[in-house]
């Protein structure tokens, strides 16, 4: 049985994870970072921790989406660009 059928059948074992782990938003900050070249600019921290939030959020939705069987296919999810902070 998968995660995925664990899940809806209520019976999700403790360690199921979603989203995208703490190793891989690492590594996607780091290789963000070293491609900008200057890990000490706020600026590019910030940019590499957003893409990184995205990217975890995107497999969020993918996940809940498979746990939905498709039907959250109807649901338009807009990333947040940042404009309502504005």
């Amino acid at each position: 049985m998968s995660d995925v059928q664990r899940a809806r059948s209520g019976d999700r074992p403790a360690s199921a994870r979603f989203g995208l782990s703490r190793a891989a938003l690492e590594a996607a900050i780091v290789a963000d970072l070293d491609e900008a070249g200057d890990v000490g600019d706020p600026q590019a921290l910030a940019s590499a921790v957003a893409t990184a939030i995205e990217a975890n959020n995107e497999e969020l939705l993918r996940h809940v989406k498979e746990m939905l069987g498709g039907s959250a296919n109807a649901v338009d999810v807009q990333p947040d660009d940042g404009s309502a902070a504005r």
